[in-house]
């Protein structure tokens, strides 16, 4: 029989006793109807029945269970006159598919639409309809209850700590500090592999969230790829395919947080007794195959300097004729000012280079007028950021989270007792309380007082937080959603849907359906936070509770599938702002980004996952992706009219300057002149 009752959930019913023949016309005799199997009133309930009853009724309520449910009957007579008689049913209430139906409505809507919050919206709301069975009291309870508990719960910690690093990032860039970051990458940017290597470079230096990373980067650096000519289609590639991969591996970013969350709740699902949530993410990082194998990807992609598909010919375009997107070319004076025609997003030229893009989804955060752009009034604050976390971490486990274990356990113990999301608001608060310290600090009368008041710090650091608020009501609904599909036990559906899959096919089918839903609705956290609880119970079912590789493998199977399809899809926020910064269309930045994504995940499938199911090492499986990404990479770019080798500019000489691995070399010789001139003419300065 193809029903379940679905878990977690209790509900009504009725069993209906027919009497077979007809009594004794003189006979009134009681009986007792005892209900057994997955029911909550078992107890035994008095009946009567005479000539005149041919239906009798028993109210139950059955609980919570995901497989068709047997329940027996017994029937009795106490006074012996009637011998006892047993029936079973088997209670069903839904189809078995049906936990499905919100995701397929998803998947469908979000590519349809193109409205990643009405995708979302409406499917939880028809999931709530399907477990209040009610449609007017399922749009009631959607607003008054699944929006409202999941802004009380851990959701609330989470956007706290989005907003305190968007803070940081907003006074970063208010007190000039991006700016100075740029001006000293632009100084030493000699050449298109360099303009390359920069960006790739300060995609790490900004691991802390993929939102700041996409706009600080792409936007700061903008000018100086375009003055060497590297195409806007690959700036928006680098900058997109490095600020999701490096925030989900870091052990310090937005990401960790959430991330933490969702595993932690996988683990309460199964009852885990082992490490704790975020010691189990520290584990997985080695195990994040699809981030590792695309970071790798955009290192020799830059280094070797070959490129295929659409990419190759964006990049062809901009060597040849200068336009680095379709349409625009740099001034030939300096470079600094682009011209900008009705197919790019127009921008301020005063504010070119050091802006936080004013977009669909992000307000616009600028340079104080009149205040010197200084790179250490953003590195001393990021910095301050990774310095301040690992020990308090460490004060957290030891001497607060529930007491503290003390300092004399090891740092293993102290850390996995940690509250990590402390610590997290604990390092976000401080540091802008130092940078608010550091920027009153710098004064001068001719900038008007100080570097930056503490008021103006402050009113920077709220306009950093407003640029995630719209990120916050999409990821709102993405928790209310993802309960929701929770809640009709989707990961009871895929454990007997695949339960038999084995280990080694496991991660390899967890990220392609993470990637497929990620593409569909464009948000990795939204898919972290549907698959991560309803795949940690399917590890453990399929693995056993102590393979703990397995578990993490398909932890960072969910987190890959995440990214990749953040990466491709046309809704995701950090593909639209990659655009957006970087200013180019978003169908170009896709349509060129796509090829290398796919390729990627490929890659990570057949060398990551499916190995690491198995039992192999996560350093073997890293070893065969710096070995085997780069050698497909490079015969795929050797395909006539499909790829091929892309020249180095170098804008000094107005013309080709080298190729591939010796023009590289080449351009990071120049690279040490460069930074040597620079530092004696600062002596000089001096």
């Amino acid at each position: 029989m193809d029903k379940v009752v679905l878990s977690q959930i209790e509900f009504p019913a009725t069993l209906h006793l027919t009497w077979s023949g007809s009594p004794d016309a003189n006979y009134v005799g009681e009986f007792t109807v005892s209900v057994g199997g997955d029911v909550k009133d078992k107890e035994a309930i008095p009946m009567k029945a005479s000539s005149n009853v041919s239906q009798s009724e028993v109210k139950i309520r059955i609980l919570d269970s995901y497989k068709i449910v047997p329940l027996s009957f017994t029937v009795s007579d106490p006074s012996g006159n009637c011998p006892s008689s047993m029936a079973e049913l088997k209670q069903y209430v839904y189809a078995k598919n049906i936990p499905m139906a919100p995701l397929l409505i998803v998947l469908f809507l979000a590519p349809l639409t193109r409205e990643v919050y009405f995708s979302l919206g409406f499917g939880g709301l028809i999931g709530t309809w399907i477990l209040e069975r009610n449609l007017w009291y399922a749009f009631l309870r959607y607003f008054d209850t699944a929006l409202t508990s999941t802004i009380a719960g851990g959701f609330s910690k989470i956007l706290l700590f989005m907003w305190l690093l968007g803070g940081v990032g907003g006074a970063a860039i208010r007190s000039g500090g991006v700016k100075g970051m740029g001006e000293k990458a632009a100084a030493l940017v000699r050449d298109s592999f360099l303009g390359q290597l920069v960006v790739y470079l300060m995609g790490f230096v900004i691991f802390m969230d993929d939102y700041a990373n996409t706009m600080i980067v792409g936007t700061a650096l903008r000018p100086v790829s375009d003055r060497v000519r590297v195409s806007r289609e690959k700036l928006s590639f680098i900058v997109d395919c490095t600020a999701s991969p490096i925030a989900g591996i870091m052990p310090l970013s937005t990401w960790i947080a959430h991330e933490i969350t969702q595993i932690d709740i996988g683990l309460k699902a199964v009852n885990w007794t082992g490490d704790s949530a975020y010691l189990l993410f520290l584990d997985s990082i080695p195990y994040r195959f699809y981030s590792w194998f695309m970071l790798i990807f955009v290192l020799v992609n830059i280094l070797i300097g070959r490129d295929w598909a659409w990419m190759y010919w964006a990049e062809q375009r901009a060597r040849e004729t200068g336009e680095v997107c379709e349409g625009v070319r740099p001034k030939v004076a300096d470079g600094t000012t682009i011209e900008n025609v009705d197919k790019t997003p127009s921008v301020d030229p005063a504010k070119e280079g050091f802006t936080m893009l004013q977009t669909e989804t992000h307000i616009e955060v600028c340079v104080k007028p009149g205040i010197p752009c200084r790179w250490w009034n953003a590195i001393i604050p990021f910095f301050g950021l990774v310095a301040m976390f690992l020990p308090l971490l460490f004060y957290n486990g030891a001497t607060q989270n529930g007491g503290g274990i003390g300092w004399d356990k090891n740092a293993r113990d102290i850390i996995g007792n940690a509250d990590s999301w402390a610590t997290l608001h604990w390092v976000g608060g401080f540091t802008v309380i130092l940078q608010m310290a550091l920027y009153a600090v710098q004064y001068n009368k001719e900038w008007g007082g100080c570097l930056l008041t503490p008021r103006e710090t402050i009113d920077a650091t709220m306009n950093g937080g407003i640029m995630y608020f719209k990120g916050g009501i999409a990821l709102l609904l993405a928790f209310a959603y993802a309960d929701t599909v929770k809640r009709l036990q989707i990961s009871k559906w895929l454990i007997d849907g695949l339960g038999d899959t084995s280990e080694a096919g496991l991660p390899p089918l967890v990220f392609i359906l993470c990637a497929v839903f990620s593409l569909a609705t464009g948000t990795s956290w939204g898919t972290m936070t549907v698959f991560m609880p309803a795949v940690i119970p399917l590890a453990v079912h399929v693995g056993g509770i102590d393979n703990k590789q397995l578990l993490t493998t398909v932890i960072s199977a969910v987190l890959g599938g995440a990214v990749w399809g953040d990466h491709c899809s046309p809704v995701s926020d950090t593909t639209i702002l990659s655009a957006a910064s970087s200013q180019v269309s978003l169908f170009d930045h896709a349509k060129t980004q796509l090829p290398y994504a796919f390729f990627t995940g490929i890659m990570a499938i057949c060398f990551g996952f499916a190995p690491a199911g198995g039992g192999a090492p996560a350093g073997v499986c890293i070893l065969m992706g710096l070995i085997l990404v780069p050698a497909v990479h490079v015969g795929l770019s050797f395909i006539p009219k499909f790829g091929g080798p892309v020249n180095i500019y170098d804008p000094a000489l107005d013309g080709i300057s080298g190729q591939g691995l010796p023009g590289a070399l080449a351009s990071v010789k120049s690279l040490f002149k460069g930074a040597k001139r620079l530092s004696k003419q600062e002596t000089g300065d001096a």
